[in-house]
């Protein structure tokens, strides 16, 4: 029983035991990235070219072309996840979840599929955070065990 509790907690948070470990769990955040990425195109695409479902329509304050910005945004912070860069983890983790509460505050419906999808892009960017300070981590220990010469 105890094992199983354990397997599941490392699908959703992976031990990141080395370097190797560190990159590959970040890259959930990288792919987390990109998709929100693309998501945010395409719906700044469509809000140039008022295709927009008409549940959305009334929303125009929230999807409008100012999207693109967004979406460049969210590319940024996937190439600086791929750096390993901390700041880009947080930041990726910190403006999601902000889009997230203005969405709410903005009227925008919510269900149980939105929900679960938050929940996945939240643990990937958890994850990434998680990485990337692990892996710094994990280069300065390496840094001091090497003989100084």
């Amino acid at each position: 029983m105890q094992a199983n509790a354990t397997n599941r907690e490392n699908r959703w948070f992976p031990e990141i035991d080395s370097i190797a470990t560190a990159h590959r769990v970040a890259r959930q955040g990288v792919i987390a990235s990109l998709i929100l990425a693309g998501v945010t195109t395409a719906f700044a695409i469509a809000a140039t070219q008022n295709t927009l479902p008409s549940e959305l329509l009334e929303l125009d304050e929230v999807f409008n072309p100012l999207l693109f910005v967004d979406a460049l945004i969210y590319g940024a912070i996937a190439w600086g996840i791929q750096r390993m860069s901390r700041i880009a983890a947080i930041a990726g983790l910190s403006i999601y979840l902000l889009s997230r509460v203005l969405l709410h505050l903005s009227g925008m419906p919510t269900n149980l599929f939105g929900m679960a999808i938050v929940t996945l892009i939240s643990v990937a960017f958890i994850n990434a955070i998680r990485s990337t300070f692990a892996y710094h981590r994990f280069q300065l220990q390496q840094a001091s065990e090497k003989p100084s010469e």
